[in-house]
């Protein structure tokens, strides 16, 4: 079993006993606490079809599906949810399919939390992402290689 396939196992693993009947995982990340070279692991966000929940430690949150990550820079990108999570770039794949799968299970005149995301490619237009997006998504049926997903990130 890959690296990328040992990640996803342990995603799941963490989020089945909080998911709904019928509730997808889409895509999971870990935070960390601590700066520079003294960082540990914090707690795990897990993304699924409903919602975001953050799984660490004795407790799990429940939080909204309706928000924008943001597109990940810098060598730690924060996500300002109920507090202040930092995610390091080794994660940014996710954090970018997370807005994808947003962006495709959202009614386009129904805003969400937080601001515009752009898709894994910097050198398209909006325009020309927007169908890359799209085309991906309804492409979805057709077999992928195992652990793929639209960019390349994590599937379930």
């Amino acid at each position: 079993m890959g690296y990328k396939e040992r990640r996803a196992e342990k995603i799941s693993t963490l989020a089945d006993p909080h998911l709904e009947t019928g509730e997808q995982i889409q895509t999971g990340f870990l935070t960390i606490k601590g700066s520079g070279i003294f960082t540990w692991p914090a707690e795990w966000i897990v993304v699924t079809d409903r919602a975001i929940l953050i799984v660490g430690g004795r407790e799990t949150q429940r939080l909204p599906r309706d928000f924008w990550f943001g597109k990940p820079t810098g060598l730690y990108h924060e996500i300002e949810l109920d507090r202040t999570y930092k995610v390091h770039r080794q994660w940014y794949q996710e954090i970018i399919a997370a807005d994808e799968a947003l962006r495709g299970n959202q009614d386009p005149d129904e805003p969400a939390v937080g601001g515009p995301v752009r898709p894994c490619s910097d050198d398209l237009d909006d325009g020309a992402a927007i169908l890359a997006i799209l085309a991906a998504l309804s492409s979805r049926s057709s077999p992928r290689g195992a652990g793929q997903g639209l960019c390349g990130h994590l599937a379930w």
